[in-house]
C-alpha cells in the first residue's frame, strides 16, 4: 500500500513539473531553499535562473551567466519594477525570440 502510494505520488509530481514547465516556460528544480529554473527557450543547456529565499521568505536571484545577459531586464523588472513575474516572463520572450531569430538566420 506504501509503495503506491508513492508511485501514485511521484508520477502525479511529475505531472505537475511537467505541466508547470510548459505553462511558465520555465523547470524549476528545488534543493532547500534554492529554485533553480531552467529555460525551456535556453541559449545554452546549462543557462539557468537561480533564486534563493531569504529568511523573511523573500525570493533573491543570485547572478550566474544567464543574468548578465539579461542585465537590461533584471534592471527594468526587478530592480525598478520588484516584479519576479514581470522579469520571468521578459525573460521568456526574449529568449524565445532570440531561438526564433537564430532559427530565421539559419533559413535565410
Amino acid at each position: 500500500q506504501c509503495e503506491r502510494l508513492k508511485l501514485v505520488f511521484k508520477n502525479k509530481i511529475s505531472e505537475f513539473r511537467t505541466a508547470v514547465a510548459e505553462l511558465s516556460g520555465y523547470r524549476i528544480d528545488m534543493v532547500g531553499t534554492r529554485y533553480t529554473l531552467h529555460p525551456v527557450y535556453a541559449r545554452q543547456k546549462g543557462d539557468t535562473l537561480v533564486f534563493e529565499s531569504a529568511e523573511d521568505g523573500a525570493l533573491q536571484l543570485l547572478a550566474t551567466p544567464l543574468c548578465e545577459q539579461l542585465g537590461d531586464l533584471m534592471r527594468r523588472y526587478l530592480t525598478e519594477g520588484g516584479s519576479i513575474p514581470a522579469f520571468l516572463s521578459a525573460a521568456t520572450l526574449e529568449l524565445f525570440d532570440e531561438r526564433a531569430r537564430e532559427r530565421e538566420g539559419r533559413l535565410a
